[in-house]
């Protein structure tokens, strides 16, 4: 939904913003709009940005069709801009944060069904 408050609140100025979304292969895009993988924002105990590593859920990594792929990227960092007029394009963290408590929200619900 393309909601003018809900956005900013996440540093982005509409749903087609390039600052809301990162580059994705196909299956990759599907997994994490299924919430079935996230961006984890890792910092310091200051509070800095030291880290974004991808986290893929259970239910993916037990899937035989998809454990070798994602297993290999779970855990993985992601290579984030380094050029400060690049990451201007690139999501804010609080949006990045949004996403992993929604994936985390999802892979408890997954694991509610499947016990």
């Amino acid at each position: 939904e393309n909601d003018p408050d809900f956005l900013q609140q996440y540093e982005v100025s509409d749903l087609y913003d390039t600052s809301n979304g990162i580059t994705l292969c196909r299956e990759c895009h599907d997994v994490f709009d299924a919430l079935l993988c996230c961006v984890e924002v890792r910092r310091s105990e200051e509070g800095t940005i030291t880290d974004h590593v991808i986290i893929v859920a259970n239910a993916i990594l037990q899937s035989a069709a998809l454990k070798r792929k994602w297993t290999a990227l779970n855990g993985s960092k992601v290579r984030v801009p380094s050029n400060p007029l690049m990451l201007t394009n690139w999501p804010p963290p609080k949006l990045f944060e949004f996403r992993e408590d929604k994936f985390k929200e999802r892979t408890i619900e997954l694991e509610m069904v499947y016990r």
